[in-house]
C-alpha cells in the first residue's frame, strides 16, 4: 500500500517539474556563462579574428551535418510514449545511420568548399571534426530516456560538464599553438567521455538488429521535423557562411565571435527549456488552451530573464572590450555586439516555440513555418553581407528577429487562443524593461572621471550591479505576474531557509495550475 507521503509526491504538478527543470538548466548556464566568458576572454589573446573565422564556418558546417541525426527523434517520439519501448531499437540503429551519413557529408564537402572559400585550413577542419556527428549520434537514445523521464537535475548536470571539459580543452590546446584546430581538437577529446557518461547513467540498453522495415513510419515523420530544424538552422547558422563570400576572414571573425557569446545565453538557456517543456507540453496535447497557458507562463518568466542578459551584454560591450580584451584587436566589436543582442531577445523563444508546435502535433506547420521563414533569412543576409562588414550582417539579423519573433510566436499559440497582441506583450515588456533599467546606468562611463583598466573595470561593475538592482524592482512592478513566477519557481528547488525570504521578494505567488505528472516520471 503506498504511503501518504508517497501521495503527496504523486501530487507533484507538472508546471512545478517543468519550472524545476528550467532553473536547472538556467542554474547549469549561468555557471557556464561565467566560466564560458573567461575562456573566450583568453582565447582572444591566443587566436587572430582569421582563425576564428576559419573555425565559424566549420562549427556552422558542422551544426547542419549533426542535425540528421541530432534533430527530430525527441519531437517525434515523445508523442508515442505509450509505445516508447517498442521503438528504442529502431531508434539507436536509425540514428547511428544518420550520424554516419552526416560524417560523410563533412568528409565529402571538405575539399569543394575549401576551393569555394578559397581557404586550405577550411578542408582540413572539416576533416578533422567529420566524426562528431558520428559520435554525437550515440547520443540520442539516452538522451531522449532521460528527458522522458524528466530527469533535468542529471541530463543537464552532464551537459554543463561536458560543456565545460570541451571549454577547457579547447583552451589548453589554444595554448599549445594549434589555432582554430583547439575548437575542433577538443570536441574529438571530450565527446567520447560525455558519449560513455550518459549511456552509463542514463541504463540504456539495446536488444535486437537493424529491423529498417520499422523506419518507415518513422521517416514519415521525421522528415518534416527535419526539414524544420534545417531551416531553423538556416536561421542561426548561416551568416557566417554568406558573410565569407563576401568579406574577409577576420571580419567573419568579429561577427562570429560577437554572435557566440550572445550564443551562450540564447542556446544553454534557451535549448534547456525546449527541452523540459517537450515532453511537459506533450502530456497537454489534449487540451490545447491550458497547454497554450502554461507555454506563455515559461514563455515570460524566460523573455523576463533573457532579455538583460542579451541587451546588458551588448550594452557594456565597449567596456567590457576595453576591460579585458585587447582594446586595437576589438575595436569593432561593440556596435556589432549592442545589434545582435537587441536582435537576440526576439530570438529567445526560437527553440520553445518549435517545442509547442511539435507538442502540438503541427509537424507540417512547423516544417511551412521553419521553410519560409529561413529563406527570408538568407535574403537578409545577403542584404546585409553586401557591406561586407559584421556590422550590417548584424544590422539584417536583428531587423529579421524583431519581426519574425512576434509572428512566429503568435502562429504557435494560436491553436490554443493565443493572439498578436499576447506575443508582442512577451517580447516587448521585458525588452523595455530591461532598457530602461540599464540605459541610466551608462551615464556612469560619461561622468566618471579618470581612465585606464582600473577606472573601467570598476565603472563596469557600478553598471553591471545598478542595472540588476534596477530591473528587479522595474519588474516587480511592471510584470508582477512574471516577477512572481519565476521567484516561486526558484522556491522549488531551494533549500528551506531561503525559501521564506523568496517568498517576501515574490509577495503573494499565484497559483500557476497544478497538472499531474505522468507516474512513470514521479517513480524517478
Amino acid at each position: 500500500m503506498p504511503r501518504a507521503s508517497d501521495s503527496n509526491s504523486g501530487a507533484t504538478s507538472l508546471t512545478g517539474r517543468t519550472a524545476t527543470g528550467v532553473a536547472w538548466g538556467a542554474g547549469g548556464a549561468l555557471v557556464y556563462q561565467f566560466f564560458g566568458l573567461a575562456v573566450q576572454t583568453a582565447l582572444t589573446y591566443l587566436l587572430t579574428k582569421a582563425q576564428y573565422g576559419a573555425y565559424a564556418k566549420t562549427f556552422a558546417l558542422l551544426t547542419f551535418a549533426m542535425l540528421l541525426q541530432q534533430v527530430g527523434f525527441n519531437e517525434i517520439l515523445l508523442r508515442r510514449q505509450k509505445r516508447l519501448r517498442l521503438w528504442r531499437t529502431t531508434v539507436f540503429w536509425f540514428a547511428l545511420t544518420l550520424g554516419a551519413a552526416g560524417t560523410l557529408i563533412l568528409l565529402a564537402a571538405s575539399l569543394p568548399l575549401g576551393i569555394l572559400y578559397s581557404d586550405p585550413d577550411l578542408t582540413q577542419l572539416l576533416l578533422l571534426v567529420a566524426a562528431v556527428p558520428l559520435i554525437r549520434s550515440l547520443l540520442v537514445l539516452p538522451s531522449l530516456d532521460l528527458i522522458e523521464a524528466m530527469r533535468f537535475r542529471l541530463h543537464y548536470g552532464l551537459m554543463l560538464v561536458n560543456a565545460v571539459t570541451t571549454s577547457s580543452a579547447t583552451l589548453l590546446l589554444a595554448l599549445l599553438g594549434l589555432g582554430a584546430k583547439s575548437f575542433v581538437l577538443a570536441m574529438l577529446v571530450a565527446e567520447p567521455l560525455y558519449v560513455a557518461i550518459m549511456w552509463r547513467v542514463a541504463g540504456t540498453g539495446i536488444a535486437g538488429g537493424l529491423r529498417p522495415s520499422r523506419w518507415l513510419p518513422l521517416a514519415r515523420d521525421f522528415r518534416l521535423v527535419w526539414g524544420s530544424n534545417a531551416a531553423r538552422w538556416v536561421r542561426s547558422s548561416i551568416d557566417p557562411l554568406v558573410l565569407g563570400l563576401f568579406a574577409s576572414q577576420s571580419v567573419v571573425g568579429l561577427y562570429f565571435f560577437a554572435q557566440s557569446m550572445l550564443n551562450q545565453i540564447f542556446r544553454v538557456v534557451t535549448l534547456n527549456l525546449s527541452g523540459v517543456l517537450l515532453p511537459a507540453l506533450n502530456r497537454l496535447s489534449a487540451d490545447p488552451q491550458r497547454q497554450t497557458a502554461a507555454f506563455l507562463r515559461a514563455a515570460r518568466v524566460l523573455t523576463l530573464i533573457g532579455a538583460p542578459l542579451c541587451i546588458g551584454l551588448g550594452a557594456i560591450g565597449s567596456l567590457f572590450v576595453r576591460v579585458f580584451l585587447d582594446a586595437d584587436k576589438w575595436k569593432d566589436l561593440p556596435p556589432v555586439l549592442a545589434v545582435l543582442g537587441a536582435g537576440m531577445v526576439f530570438r529567445l523563444l526560437d527553440e520553445p516555440m518549435q517545442s509547442l508546435i511539435s507538442a502540438q502535433g503541427r509537424f507540417r506547420v512547423g516544417f511551412r513555418l521553419s521553410v519560409g521563414t529561413g529563406s527570408l533569412y538568407v535574403v537578409f543576409c545577403l542584404l546585409g553581407s553586401a557591406s561586407r562588414t559584421a556590422l550590417g550582417v548584424a544590422l539584417a539579423a536583428g531587423a529579421y528577429y524583431c519581426i519574425v519573433g512576434p509572428t512566429m510566436l503568435t502562429v504557435a499559440i494560436r491553436v490554443g487562443g493565443g493572439r498578436l497582441a499576447d506575443a508582442v506583450r512577451v517580447f516587448a515588456i521585458p525588452f523595455l524593461l530591461a532598457t530602461a533599467a540599464i540605459a541610466p546606468w551608462l551615464l556612469a562611463d560619461l561622468l566618471i572621471p579618470g581612465h585606464g583598466r582600473s577606472r573601467d573595470a570598476a565603472v563596469l561593475a557600478s553598471i553591471v550591479m545598478g542595472s540588476c538592482l534596477t530591473y528587479l524592482a522595474l519588474g516587480r512592478v511592471v510584470r508582477p505576474d512574471g516577477w512572481q513566477e519565476l521567484i516561486s519557481r526558484i522556491q522549488d528547488f531551494s533549500p528551506g531557509r531561503l525559501r521564506p525570504l523568496l517568498g517576501m521578494l515574490a509577495g503573494s505567488a499565484p497559483d500557476p495550475s497544478p497538472l499531474p505528472v505522468a507516474p512513470h516520471a514521479q517513480q524517478r
